[in-house]
């Protein structure tokens, strides 16, 4: 679905990270635009991914109102 840019589990994702409904879009456009970066180096584990995700979306504006997680 990250390659897509959409999906059902990429927006159960976004729920879980706490992205607001209104940020989707930009979300699974993010994902779908730094998809090679966020699976580098054919790490998929998914704490791996999620932590590329986290990282990712800490540094961009258009989902900054997405809280810190633990």
């Amino acid at each position: 679905d990250m390659a897509k840019g959409g999906g059902e589990h990429l927006a159960a994702l976004a729920t879980l990270m706490g992205v607001p409904v209104e940020q989707q879009p930009a979300f699974f456009a993010m994902t779908q635009q730094q998809y090679q970066m966020l699976v580098q180096a054919g790490e998929t584990s998914s704490v791996a991914v999620v932590k590329a995700l986290q990282d990712a979306v800490n540094g961009r504006a258009m989902v900054a109102q997405v809280p810190d997680q633990p």
